[in-house]
């Protein structure tokens, strides 16, 4: 675990309210697929300047060096969520880290099911993206991942230029228009559209990341099915305040 000082590089706009954040780190810095930091951020509360630490799970791949990416999804009450969203080039930001066992393994996981819904897409991203940039092909790896609208899917053109036939992207959205212009899977994640996805369901290892409710519904799900306890990892997320 390291303590440092970080610089912004880049800022991508990723949704409406969902923003990358790209931050300067020492080339030494390294992490495991699937892990976070923790944000120090200097806030007002009241009136009064408060230093408030909130964790952020890192979406770019671990191969990638001198940076680390922050997806960050802004809320209305939000303190370090607004103030991350709002942060500017070479704005500076205090971090330490990595934390977390929500890890992709290589040398145990032959196939994996990434399931997902809102910001918690952001760890099962880089977890993706390690897989393809270490060109680990001999993974199969199924990416189920729940958004309100299409507006909402956090990378989403990244995820419809999918080409790698070991990877397949299963995109479902729980308010589609009236007009039907969504041609992909719709409604939230549950026994139909998992087995729909995934041929053999007590083949993957399963990594569950997104809104407490989401996540303890879907492990219930998996746990009903048979799934094993020690095949299912959990990364829950709350409302960054």
């Amino acid at each position: 675990m390291q303590k440092f000082n970080s610089k912004v590089l880049v800022v991508l706009d990723e949704t409406p309210d969902t923003r990358t954040v790209r931050f300067e780190v020492d080339h030494s810095f390294s992490f495991k697929p699937g892990q976070f930091v923790m944000v120090n951020a200097e806030v007002l509360v009241n009136g009064e300047k408060k230093f408030i630490k909130r964790a952020y799970s890192i979406s770019s791949s671990p191969l990638k060096k001198g940076f680390i990416d922050l997806t960050v999804k802004t809320y209305e009450t939000g303190l370090v969520s607004k103030k991350l969203f709002f942060m500017k080039e070479d704005e500076v930001m205090e971090m330490t880290g990595p934390y977390g066992h929500f890890v992709f393994d290589e040398t145990l996981h032959k196939h994996i099911a990434l399931i997902g819904a809102g910001s918690g897409i952001t760890p099962l991203t880089c977890i993706m993206r390690y897989i393809q940039d270490k060109n680990l092909d001999n993974i199969e790896v199924d990416l189920i991942y729940s958004s309100k609208t299409p507006a909402d899917i956090i990378f989403r053109e990244e995820f419809l230029r999918n080409k790698n036939r070991n990877i397949k992207i299963h995109l479902t959205i729980t308010r589609p228009d009236e007009n039907n212009t969504w041609n992909k899977l719709t409604g939230r994640i549950d026994e139909k559209m998992i087995r729909h996805c995934i041929k053999d369901i007590h083949s993957p290892y399963y990594y569950i990341a997104g809104p407490t409710p989401m996540v303890e519904d879907t492990y219930k799900l998996l746990k009903s099915l048979n799934i094993q306890e020690d095949k299912i990892k959990l990364e829950r997320f709350g409302a960054n305040a």
